[in-house]
């Protein structure tokens, strides 16, 4: 840490969207999730993955994984995950770019 900071501010910089914790490398959220929260569609905005291999998953609460996507060379700047057949609840989208670290962000089911 630079004087005057702790090791925690150190380590949660706000201008890094990389941090590094005790459970490893975690990546800032660097896409969009919307509506959320939603009842039967969720958009996801990937534009700054364009032409990247992408993996995305959403898994519920209990892990269950609930949608797993594949792309090589994404070509689409916005994405659709059909939410109508979820229960009512919290989720997660994952997406990994590449090799790199997961990007983990809520998603809220309402009905």
């Amino acid at each position: 840490p630079n004087q005057g900071e702790t090791a925690d501010n150190a380590r949660w910089n706000s201008n890094s969207t990389t941090r590094n914790t005790i459970l490893g490398e975690v990546k800032s959220a660097q896409f969009d999730l919307y509506p959320n929260p939603t009842k039967d569609l969720v958009h996801i905005n990937m534009s700054q993955y364009y032409g990247k291999d992408v993996r995305i998953r959403v898994v519920n609460e209990l892990g269950m994984e609930m949608n797993y996507r594949e792309i090589d060379e994404l070509e689409e700047a916005v994405l659709e995950i059909n939410t109508r057949n979820y229960a009512q609840g919290l989720y997660l989208v994952i997406v990994q770019i590449e090799d790199e670290a997961p990007v983990i962000k809520k998603l809220v089911v309402t009905k």
